[in-house]
């Protein structure tokens, strides 16, 4: 476990963004254990990264990705897209050093929620007032992506649905690993919910 006190040690260049751990440095971080493990050894790393987290009113925090030929004027969101701009810059340096990693690697990223910036963002950009969306409209604000990525080639899939409580097992199918039982328990309820 890792915990802040320790990237604090670490004094990283660009530790922060904003009041969080940077995702540049929180990857720099993992490859150093990934690096680090002995030979043979295999590694499971689960990485919660927290730049992204709200909210995203922080002081001397300058957005650069601006909204353009939107009717309102929307701080929160601007600060959130320039956040993600610098998780998109600090993932594609995470996933250019893996590629050449001399061992299988798969990585499995998702997130957990839209983030929280204005409301009347949400409902320039759905078109509609939340309060009178339909269930279909509003289950569109409940989903989030995930993106599987392996140094080795996989059969691509998209329009790939499903829930955080069982990505293990979508995670477990890339990497050829065996399911556990309650894995296994958890492919049946699946094709159970999701038909």
């Amino acid at each position: 476990f890792i915990s802040i006190e320790d990237f604090e040690v670490l004094n990283e260049e660009n530790t922060y963004l904003r009041q969080y751990i940077s995702d540049d440095c929180n990857y720099k971080t993992l490859l150093r254990q990934l690096y680090s493990k002995g030979e043979g050894e295999k590694a499971f790393i689960f990485n919660v990264t927290m730049q992204n987290h709200g909210g995203f009113d922080h002081p001397g925090f300058e957005a650069d990705v601006l909204l353009d030929g939107m009717e309102g004027n929307y701080p929160l969101t601007e600060q959130y897209l320039t956040s993600i701009r610098h998780s998109d810059l600090a993932l594609n340096n995470l996933l250019a050093e893996l590629k050449n990693y001399p061992e299988d690697v798969v990585v499995l990223i998702f997130g957990d929620h839209l983030p929280n910036v204005e409301r009347e963002f949400y409902e320039e950009l759905y078109g509609n007032n939340i309060d009178y969306m339909t269930d279909e409209e509003k289950t569109g604000m409940y989903t989030t992506p995930f993106m599987i990525w392996t140094n080795y080639d996989i059969k691509e899939k998209s329009d790939v649905r499903s829930s955080p409580c069982f990505l293990s097992n979508i995670l477990m199918e890339v990497a050829g690993l065996p399911k556990s039982r309650v894995q296994l328990y958890l492919d049946d309820l699946q094709q159970e919910v999701m038909q």
